[in-house]
């Protein structure tokens, strides 16, 4: 398990430095995989997932 916790820590990290580079109209996740829209749509969902995990991970 302690695997999964750092990876879904990661993704959550990188998710959060994705959206505040947003806010400076910089799309980190779109600029490196824009070409593949699946690809894309499927780190978002592993990213909001990892967050999701986090979270409940923390109050359990």
């Amino acid at each position: 398990m302690k695997f999964v916790n750092i990876l879904t820590f990661v993704l959550t990290v990188l998710g959060a430095i994705n959206w505040g580079l947003y806010a400076f109209d910089y799309n980190l996740v779109h600029m490196l995989f824009g070409a593949w829209p699946y690809v894309e749509k499927a780190i978002y969902i592993l990213v909001g997932v990892s967050g999701l995990y986090q979270l409940i991970d923390r109050f359990s």
